[in-house]
């Protein structure tokens, strides 16, 4: 039996994570060992609102409680938009980083395997389409920005808080409660086209602070929500049963 545990969007470093949300994630990466696999969606650290490099420092005693963990937990972090530049401090983490993941899992009801795609899922937002250039420019010289001179890191600092701005203001959790069902159909066309582009019966992602678990015609769709607001995902594919939410 393997038993996995999916956390997504913290946002260390974020005016969003709060004292009580960064204790309550100490607490659940102490409970870590009690699973085969881990799973970060993405966003766990924020580097939209401070240098990669200062974040990582500042939050040391949860990379290394994580690093710790994964010494006897599999563990995996699937970067998401806020937290990519994670790939150019590999060094601090001693477990893999990815942009995406798969496993099998097993249904003793239908005695088969089954394949789920693990991702946090950003650029099925519909925001992501509509600002593709801008997004294009922060992943492709959001780095450069940080490393440079005084001047140019807070000229990056204006943009990185404006699509930080753009991302909270009208995220996809907004366009459920406030937008059309066009919104909402887009995005889970998008991932329902990537999960068949995959050819996958399963995909699990964060990005959208919105936790729920759907099936977009023959593909089962499970949203990890937020650990903001102390959410998060557990799955035993032995029995194949979802879990329900859990509160740290």
């Amino acid at each position: 039996m393997i038993k996995r545990l999916f956390v997504s969007d913290v946002h260390l470093g974020s005016k969003l994570c709060k004292p009580k949300v960064v204790r309550n994630f100490k607490k659940l990466i102490e409970k870590f060992v009690n699973y085969d696999e881990v799973y970060l969606l993405g966003d766990i650290f924020d580097f939209w609102v401070k240098e990669p490099e200062i974040l990582l420092k500042e939050y040391k005693d949860i990379v290394e409680s994580l690093n710790e963990a994964s010494a006897s937990t599999k563990l995996y972090y699937i970067v998401g938009n806020h937290d990519f530049l994670a790939f150019d401090y590999a060094d601090y983490f001693n477990f893999d980083l990815a942009f995406e993941k798969t496993f099998q899992v097993y249904s003793e009801k239908y005695d088969k395997w089954y394949k789920a795609l693990v991702i946090h899922d950003f650029k099925c937002d519909p925001l992501y389409r509509r600002f593709k250039l801008l997004w294009k420019f922060y992943l492709m010289f959001g780095d450069k920005f940080w490393g440079a001179n005084r001047i140019l890191q807070l000229f990056w600092e204006v943009i990185a808080k404006i699509i930080d701005f753009m991302t909270y203001r009208y995220s996809y959790e907004t366009i459920r409660t406030k937008g059309t069902k066009k919104d909402i159909e887009e995005f889970r066309k998008a991932v329902y086209l990537k999960a068949k582009k995959e050819r996958v019966q399963f995909l699990i992602h964060g990005h959208t602070h919105k936790s729920a678990i759907t099936t977009y015609k023959d593909v089962i769709i499970v949203d990890c929500g937020t650990f903001l607001k102390g959410e998060y995902f557990e799955m035993d594919d032995t029995k194949f049963i979802y879990k329900k939410w859990q509160k740290v």
